[in-house]
């Protein structure tokens, strides 16, 4: 979920108005095109892990 707020908010807001509005075709589209991110959400994840390593080794609070 947090890479989705931080990285694609606007694609998370489209799907929740369609779902809101009953508009199911539409809705099922975006999540379509929003799982189409997989490799966009590993590197983030590679990245968010190397980080946190690199913050750990250095004896920083993780945010």
């Amino acid at each position: 979920m947090r890479f989705m707020v931080e990285r694609h908010q606007a694609g998370l807001q489209q799907a929740a108005s369609f779902l809101k509005s009953n508009y199911f075709d539409g809705y099922m589209n975006k999540l379509k095109e929003l799982s189409e991110l997989d490799s966009k959400f590993t590197q983030w994840l590679d990245e968010l892990a190397k980080q946190t390593g690199e913050e750990e080794a250095s004896g920083r609070q993780i945010k």
